[in-house]
C-alpha cells in the first residue's frame, strides 16, 4: 500500500459522508519479501477546506511472533 492509497481512502470517506474530518490507515503487515518493508504504514488526515496531511511510519511489535507451525495451532475442522 502507498500514501496515495491512504489519501484516496481519506478523501473518499470525507466526500461520501457528512463528517468534517476523515482518517485512514493502510500498510503492509508481512511477511516481507524483496522490495517490501514489513510494518510500513501510511496515514492520512482529510479535513474539509484544508490540505490533506500524510504520514509514513513503521510499526514494530515488541513481542516476537511465533512461527506459524509453533504452538497448539489446529487446522480448520480439527477437533
Amino acid at each position: 500500500m502507498t500514501g496515495a492509497v491512504a489519501r484516496a481512502m481519506a478523501e473518499g470517506a470525507l466526500q461520501n459522508s457528512r463528517a468534517d474530518i476523515a482518517l485512514s490507515v493502510t500498510g503492509f503487515a508481512g511477511p516481507a519479501g524483496e522490495q517490501e518493508e514489513e510494518g510500513l504504514c501510511h496515514f492520512a488526515c482529510a479535513r474539509r477546506g484544508r490540505p490533506i496531511r500524510l504520514r509514513e511510519g513503521a510499526l514494530r511489535s515488541a513481542r516476537p511472533r511465533p512461527h506459524p507451525h509453533q504452538g497448539d495451532w489446529r487446522a480448520a475442522g480439527d477437533a
